[in-house]
């Protein structure tokens, strides 16, 4: 009995932790011996930006770094022929995606709707939930939903897509967290019927 109550803890700890895992996948290992798990979202010829704790973009020189690891396939990385090395990028329109990536973070929240609703739904079926969630974490969220700081800035559209595809990835990650927390309360109420039919 106790073995299955921590194998199904377990479980549950695994799917509520789900949406997180999705965010912080990569790793940039420094000269010093340090390691810093989080997002990459640009590398560029001098500098690698990333983002940790869901905070503001922040950047590290390719000098200090031993090596990277990019599993989250999203940083946009630019090559030439003249070698792996020479990594260039636009840098007005970049510097333009990279701030609005970064106010997503800051301003938008209406992921709780979308969230809450897969919640709700997976609470009573899981199965049925993942219709709700299916639908929410594949589109990019409407404009009134956004919440975007200057609409004027919002114009650029370096900016909007840096915005809209960063609001999506937080959606998504809000929505799989809350439908993998109901999947784990269904498995637990389960099996917490069934020792009960078993005793």
């Amino acid at each position: 009995m106790r073995k299955r109550f921590l194998l199904l803890f377990s479980f549950t700890i695994f799917f509520c932790k789900l949406g997180y895992s999705q965010f912080y996948v990569d790793s940039i290992f420094t000269k010093n011996y340090d390691t810093i798990v989080c997002h990459i979202t640009m590398i560029n010829s001098e500098n690698i930006f990333y983002i940790v704790n869901k905070k503001n973009v922040t950047f590290i020189s390719r000098r200090k770094v031993d090596q990277y690891v990019l599993t989250s396939k999203e940083a946009e990385i630019n090559t030439e022929s003249k070698g792996s090395d020479s990594l260039t990028i636009n840098q007005p329109s970049d510097a333009f995606y990279l701030k609005g990536q970064s106010d997503a973070l800051r301003y938008y929240d209406y992921y709780n709707v979308a969230g809450t609703g897969t919640l709700v739904i997976s609470l009573i079926s899981p199965l049925i939930g993942l219709i709700p969630a299916i639908a929410s974490s594949s589109t990019i969220p409407k404009d009134k939903w956004l919440s975007y700081p200057n609409s004027e800035l919002f114009k650029n559209i370096d900016y909007q897509n840096g915005y809209r595809q960063k609001a999506k990835k937080i959606k998504q990650g809000r929505v799989w967290t809350n439908w993998g927390i109901a999947f784990g309360i269904n498995v637990l109420a389960v099996a917490l019927i069934l020792s009960s039919k078993t005793q």
